[in-house]
């Protein structure tokens, strides 16, 4: 902004409190970017469903029955665009797709219906749980097979198929850089007291959203750099959402904000197929939610091929090579105690260098004491 770009955020924003929305955090332009995480339906009227909550950049928008958010999402990208082609500009387009509820446009869903016909891939049930598997944090995924969720993607595809139209239209798209990513990995487990219905498989990665093994974790990043990055090329170099900020700063050419970007690492030597190895990551999880996804309090390193994962709550240490076990099956902690050992040592560090928050059990039997004395 400080260089003379344009700013816009258009969708999913869920950051900080009610109220705290993209025009208070330094964007020009916020478009349907409210306090929720999701919106109640897919279809307007989009706050149908709501009866609580912060609804602001919904409750106002004018549209017409039968209109599908991802599609309104992108007309409203599509707009900007075309407002601000003369200028430099941001644009953050992040599509509530494919985040619950699971609702996909009729005509798609049946394109999916027709497929998994055709592949004889059996109907996951009204709940998609057919072929759930069950162990002790509760239930998970397995394969990919309901075609209301295939639909949400589809419409996601064909949405940044009509943004890269529109650049080719203004004659913009050699001088744009377009990046591809997500927030975490598919909803794919639940805990063993939910019923929420699971609507995706991050196979062969380890369950999804809400976890730290790699389906919770791992995420697509594409990158469209016209005349800088190869087509097709691929980086095995590891990065994080945190490195984007920085490295989007260089390839505008701008000078790094160190004080603004502190947790991150650009990946611009990445993109120009250096894939020396990034240094050591991190992951700090205090917030479960084990009545939901599953998931207990954690954290985790990667560094090179290896991986462990802190389950501190319950005491129970994981390590994974990850170049020869993707799927994180295979723990090797009681097996090479040496590199458990230094991995911890360098994950504890790492954590008491950020004063990493953990959670505190509560004493029960103290709370229900002193409640009953204060009555």
């Amino acid at each position: 902004k400080d260089a003379g770009y344009d700013t816009a955020y258009i969708g999913k924003w869920h950051l900080g409190k009610k109220g705290g929305d993209p025009t208070q955090q330094g964007f020009d332009t916020s478009i349907m970017a409210g306090h929720w995480g999701a919106p109640p339906s897919y279809y307007y009227p989009y706050t149908k469903q709501n009866k609580a909550g912060d609804n602001k950049g919904f409750a106002k928008v004018d549209g017409k029955k039968g209109e599908y958010l991802t599609d309104r999402l992108t007309d409203e990208a599509v707009n900007y665009i075309e407002e601000k082609q003369d200028k430099p500009f941001l644009l953050v387009l992040a599509h509530y797709a494919v985040h619950t509820p699971i609702e996909g446009k009729p005509a798609l869903v049946d394109k999916y219906k027709a497929k998994m016909k055709k592949f004889a891939i059996a109907d996951a049930g009204p709940k998609s749980d057919a072929d759930l598997i069950k162990d002790s944090t509760g239930y998970h995924k397995t394969i990919q097979n309901n075609p209301d969720y295939a639909a949400m993607v589809e419409s996601v595809d064909i949405s940044v198929g009509r943004i890269e139209e529109k650049l080719v239209q203004l004659g913009l798209d050699d001088n744009t850089i377009i990046i591809l990513t997500s927030d975490h990995g598919g909803l794919s487990s639940r805990g063993l007291k939910s019923n929420r219905a699971l609507a995706t498989s991050n196979a062969p990665y380890r369950h999804g959203k809400g976890w730290i093994y790699d389906g919770g974790t791992r995420v697509p990043l594409i990158v469209k750099w016209p005349g800088k990055v190869k087509a097709g090329s691929i980086s095995e170099v590891q990065v994080t959402g945190t490195d984007h900020y920085p490295t989007i700063l260089q390839m505008a050419g701008l000078a790094l904000a160190p004080q603004d970007h502190q947790d991150g690492i650009s990946y611009l030597a990445a993109l120009n197929d250096d894939n020396s190895p990034r240094k050591a990551m991190f992951w700090h999880s205090p917030a479960a939610r084990p009545s939901k996804t599953g998931d207990t309090n954690s954290s985790a390193i990667i560094e090179g091929d290896w991986k462990l994962l802190d389950f501190w709550s319950e005491g129970r240490i994981e390590l994974y090579n990850l170049k020869d076990d993707k799927s994180e099956a295979y723990n090797l902690a009681k097996a090479m105690p040496e590199k458990t050992t230094e991995m911890l040592t360098k994950l504890n560090h790492w954590k008491s260098d950020i004063k990493a928050h953990t959670v505190k059990k509560k004493n029960k039997k103290a709370k229900k004491k002193k409640q009953k004395n204060h009555h």
